[in-house]
């Protein structure tokens, strides 16, 4: 059956480009609109749309296309809707006979391979979709159901783990659908869609006064470094140290304590696909004072060990700052320094604003404020950048 297309909007630049497909234009052929604001392109694909479905501008090209069009007016779907509806309910191709399993180590293969993914991001994949692997047993992946889907991700209690898997399996299956392994999307069925997982939100975890003042006399080393710069620099746990020696860390060299900034390399920096996160990040007196000038000398990683050494360090230090305090912190806050240093100083340099945090911390500023900003006086603000050893 030939695939129906929807109008779809793309951004190019600074201009908005309404690809109208033959179905829905008025000389059959594809064609594409220009706006100059995401509005009005809106406007125009929804003018498309109320026309066609109106009966003005109705125009399929073969007898199959004209038969989903009167089934998606009758039921009150999309043309796609219907389509997708009606190969769900066609056979799977015969030749498709390959294993969930082996799909998904194809699909692996290709991230790594093709896609050139990062090591931990390909072990992060094999995690995500290690449960339907497993569940799958012999099953071709061309007979995968919704159902068989929704079975594995609802036997697992924690609603975040349970998104994380969610995401892996749209990621896969869509991969699976645009190559033709599978004649229809088994997460994105008509009438039996499985719906996004909603995670309710969690604050960002703070770190007080007391907490960051307990924790950095207790540390010692090394370990006072790395806490330091997530103190004071919101540098990333990822960007100092990893599960592996493979990926590249902060490295002594990339300090410049005369100009005063911190060069967090391409390879270093966490990257996205819209843009890589190198940067530079300033040394300011509190940075200084916690980093003595022996190891300013130093050469080599910051981070002479993996990450899950240094995470029992913390661990262990975690247990004797408690000793110090009132109210004991019950677990590591893992990027409770990196978010403490966000809120801490936007209280302090409001003047310095969103832009300037996000920059220093490879963040959007949306991400900067949503994520990691809560209220906190100016005064208090200043007194984290003024604790000293």
């Amino acid at each position: 059956m030939p695939r129906i297309s929807a109008i779809t909007i793309q951004k190019a630049g600074d201009r908005f480009i309404v690809v109208i497909p033959p179905l829905f234009s008025e000389t059959g052929k594809r064609k594409r609109l220009f706006f100059s604001s995401q509005t009005k392109a809106k406007e125009e694909a929804k003018a498309r749309r109320d026309a066609f479905f109106s009966g003005k501008r109705a125009n399929p090209t073969t007898d199959v296309d004209e038969a989903v069009l009167l089934l998606a007016k009758e039921r009150g779907l999309t043309p796609q809707q219907m389509a997708d509806a009606i190969r769900s309910y066609s056979p799977a191709p015969v030749a498709s006979t390959s294993t969930l399993r082996q799909r998904i180590d194809e699909f692996i293969d290709h991230q790594r391979d093709v896609m050139k993914r990062a090591d931990r991001t390909i072990k992060n994949l094999r995690w995500k979709l290690g449960p339907f692997a497993r569940a799958s047993g012999g099953l071709p992946a061309a007979l995968v159901r919704p159902e068989d889907l929704l079975a594995v991700l609802e036997a697992i209690p924690d609603m975040e783990t349970r998104r994380s898997h969610y995401l892996g399996a749209t990621v896969f299956f869509g991969w699976l659908t645009r190559r033709g392994f599978v004649s229809v999307n088994p997460m994105r069925v008509p009438g039996r869609h499985i719906e996004p997982i909603e995670v309710p939100y969690k604050a960002p975890i703070i770190l007080t006064l007391e907490e960051e003042k307990a924790l950095l006399d207790a540390s010692s080393g090394e370990t006072r470094a790395l806490l330091a710069l997530k103190c004071f620099a919101g540098i990333r746990s990822i960007e100092l140290f990893s599960e592996s020696w493979g990926r590249p860390r902060l490295q002594w060299e990339d300090f410049d304590w005369k100009e005063g900034v911190i060069h967090i390399r391409r390879e270093v920096a966490k990257g996205t696909r819209k843009k890589d996160n190198e940067r530079w990040v300033p040394i300011n007196d509190a940075l200084r004072a916690w980093i003595p000038a022996a190891d300013r000398k130093k050469a080599g990683p910051v981070a002479s060990r993996t990450q899950k050494y240094i995470f029992d360090d913390f661990r262990a230090l975690l247990i004797k700052a408690n000793e110090k305090l009132e109210k004991k912190l019950r677990e590591w806050p893992d990027n409770g320094p990196r978010h403490s240093f966000a809120s801490y100083f936007l209280a302090a340099y409001p003047e310095r604003g969103a832009a300037e945090l996000a920059r220093i911390m490879g963040n959007s500023e949306t991400v900067a404020l949503g994520s990691y900003v809560k209220s906190i006086k100016r005064q208090t603000g200043g007194a984290w950048f003024a604790l000293r050893p």
